[in-house]
């Protein structure tokens, strides 16, 4: 699941223009994208429930990296 929930953030990034509006939030169609993806991650990764949370809340398109790397880094450790 967790690497479903990696592609998915991956494909959010990569396709910019279709999942961020003008100004760098998640639009409607990012949103489903990216609630796919929590979910996916909050069933195994109770840890990241609240950067989760903070994605939600602001949807930037920098809070989606953040989240991303943070998943990455810890892959690695």
């Amino acid at each position: 699941m967790r690497e479903e929930a990696l592609r998915l953030l991956q494909r959010l990034l990569e396709d910019y223009e279709s999942f961020f509006d003008s100004r760098g939030y998640l639009n409607s169609e990012g949103r489903k994208v990216f609630e796919r993806a929590a979910r996916l991650l909050l069933r195994d990764e109770e840890w990241l429930k609240e950067r989760v949370s903070r994605v939600r809340r602001r949807g930037s398109y920098g809070d989606v990296v953040r989240l991303l790397e943070l998943l990455r880094e810890s892959e690695t450790a």
